[in-house]
């Protein structure tokens, strides 16, 4: 007899044989042999020397640097609710098998949750055992990391059910920066007291709970999905395809015209073909839900790098985001000019080379500003924040202006 609990184990085994064939696909035996193996022991050689020297660098780290890893590895992750398409011709009638398979899924993703917490936390252990807590304080960072993961994949779920597109970017980046600056900066105080580790617990247990009932118990989400499922199912295949500069389609968002550039009108007044190459640029990368968000998360990620940190360090750190922040929009650039439709028109070196520094300069201003922003206030509080913007928009016009020369 067919049961609801042999059909999710039945996805769930066809599911890593999938994804193991689709690792299979990248490396074979020589990448094995002579990439993945030999990276692999020296790994784990680094990893046994660190716990057997005792390096002084490490006392040097702040506590929230760690924290802030901790979080940025704790909100990675989804709930995977394994159900199909074709489940609405039987199971849909059976909501009993269809709820039980819910269960399931919840409960393998709270298993996977702790097995990839447990993982980050046995490669942080040397450094965090030795040089900043006691192991009672790294098993209640190691429980408060997991019930606050758990909670935020499940609001970014809920969140995914309400809004869509940038709106929906825009709540998961506000989510995930609030969520970082709270954990932070109150959870370093919080382990090692027994009593402020057990409210704080107690409350991400209580809210847990409460998002699991309400999970459980919402209707209408049925497509929505089956359409994250087989997104979360093709994660990694989407991940090598871009190696080789293809892309998954993604389904179009309801809505009929796009927020920004709606009605395409021209960004710049000289209308040539070194302009209107770097506007198309411009517009394809904003126009994709995907790429805003990409971006806003590399933001927050290096702001909260910035927090984390103590002041006297933010500008060294500015200096090494600018050709960080230059490779990553560069990649964009690559992918749209590498693009089946752009490769329809002849070739201009010129052009193209134009073209390029007027998207990458437009493209990086708006991050840079927003993290010379950060240091200058972190550094000098509100005047130094103003000095620091304008600071960082010189030094970036510089450098990358240098990095983009070298890699074209």
């Amino acid at each position: 007899m067919i049961t609801s609990t042999k059909i999710f184990y039945k996805r769930i085994v066809s599911d890593w044989k999938f994804q193991c064939k689709v690792w299979q696909m990248a490396i074979d035996w020589t990448v094995a042999l002579y990439i993945v193996g030999p990276a692999i022991t020296l790994g784990i050689y680094q990893y046994i020397i660190l716990w057997q020297t005792q390096p002084s660098w490490p006392y040097d780290l702040p506590s929230q640097l760690f924290a802030g890893v901790i979080f940025f590895f704790a909100c990675k992750g989804t709930i995977r609710i394994f159900i199909e398409e074709a489940d609405q011709l039987f199971l849909w009638q059976h909501k009993n098998c269809l709820n039980q398979i819910f269960i399931l899924s919840i409960a393998y993703s709270v298993f996977l949750k702790l097995c990839f917490n447990g993982f980050i936390f046995l490669l942080l252990a040397p450094v965090l055992i030795r040089y900043q807590f006691s192991i009672i304080e790294f098993l209640q960072l190691f429980i408060l990391s997991v019930l606050t993961g758990l909670c935020l994949n499940f609001i970014q779920q809920f969140l995914s059910f309400v809004y869509q597109g940038i709106i929906l970017a825009v709540a998961q980046t506000v989510l995930f920066f609030g969520a970082g600056i709270l954990f932070i900066n109150i959870i370093p105080h919080t382990i090692g007291h027994s009593g402020l580790f057990t409210v704080a617990m107690l409350l991400l247990l209580i809210m847990l709970v409460v998002l699991i009932f309400r999970r459980l118990t919402m209707k209408g989400t049925f497509f929505v999905d089956v359409t994250r499922e087989q997104f979360a199912k093709l994660r990694y295949l989407d991940f090598l395809l871009r190696f080789v500069s293809l892309n998954k389609k993604r389904p179009l968002l309801k809505r009929k015209h796009t927020i920004l550039f709606s009605h395409s009108d021209p960004l710049f007044k000289k209308r040539h073909a070194e302009n209107c190459l770097a506007e198309l640029g411009i517009k394809s990368v904003i126009r994709d839900i995907k790429n805003i968000l990409e971006y806003l998360q590399m933001l927050l990620v290096l702001i909260l790098i910035m927090f984390s940190f103590p002041a006297a360090w933010v500008w060294g750190l500015l200096v090494a985001f600018v050709p960080l922040i230059t490779f990553f929009i560069r990649s964009y650039w690559q992918e749209f000019i590498c693009s089946e439709s752009i490769n329809l028109f002849p070739r201009n070196d010129k052009v193209k080379y134009a073209a390029t520094r007027r998207f990458m300069f437009i493209m990086t201003l708006p991050g840079f500003i927003i993290t010379s922003f950060i240091a200058g206030f972190i550094a000098f509080s509100w005047l130094g924040a103003i000095c620091g913007m304008l600071i960082g928009v010189l030094i970036m016009s510089y450098i990358s202006s240098r990095l983009i020369s070298l890699s074209i």
